[in-house]
């Protein structure tokens, strides 16, 4: 049960590091923002999506 917890506790501090992160990225609304997140900008559909690895 301990693990668990652990294994629990572990997960949730990450996503509360990682959104932040990608906060930005989705909140750009041209591209001189979107980049400025590090985002990359989609010019067909006018926003701004995560960079791929």
């Amino acid at each position: 049960m301990k693990r668990l917890l652990l294994a629990f506790m572990a997960l949730t501090l990450a996503g509360a590091f990682t959104a932040p992160a990608y906060a930005g990225i989705l909140d750009a609304k041209n591209q001189a923002d979107c980049e400025k997140a590090g985002g990359v900008w989609i010019a067909k559909d006018n926003k701004c999506g995560a960079k791929g690895q």
